[in-house]
């Protein structure tokens, strides 16, 4: 299974453009989920998303500015698996139904996004709540502070 896709290697089913209208049940010790997409922008813009455990990461999702999303890989300056783009990523909605949305070639999984903070913080446990009204299976990850590797 590929190690670029967060959301997609832990959660194998997601559900394209849907609305988020009810709260989501946050995955245990990811705080709750976050209320407006200034909220969710804080947490994740310009920072990096680390599901699994080292050495062998599920995922390193980098949030890069104007939606672009970076698998960091073994890092940028490495010849056989440098970091590079491997889809897109927006917030939208309003109020408690702000999602996130990450696009990966042609398909779209869209979240709720919970946090033990309402402002991105080295470390901090972050969980994606799969948009109803499929619900599937939450994950969680931790937070770092930039695009970096975990």
């Amino acid at each position: 299974m590929s190690k670029h896709s967060t959301l997609v290697a832990i959660v194998a089913i997601g559900l394209s453009g849907s609305a988020f209208a009810q709260s989501c049940a946050c995955p245990a010790g990811t705080g709750t989920q976050l209320s407006n997409q200034n909220q969710i922008n804080a947490v994740l813009l310009g920072n990096t998303v680390c599901v699994g455990s080292a050495p062998t990461w599920d995922a390193q999702e980098q949030h890069i500015g104007g939606g672009v999303l970076r698998d960091f890989k073994r890092g940028a300056g490495d010849p056989t698996d440098p970091t590079a783009q491997i889809g897109n990523w927006a917030v939208t909605g309003s109020g408690s139904n702000a999602i996130v949305t990450y696009t990966y070639g042609g398909t779209s999984y869209s979240y709720g996004v919970c946090s033990t903070g309402t402002s991105a913080v080295a470390n901090q446990a972050v969980g994606f709540c799969p948009a109803a009204p499929s619900p599937g299976t939450a994950t969680s990850g931790t937070l770092r502070i930039g695009a970096v590797g975990c």
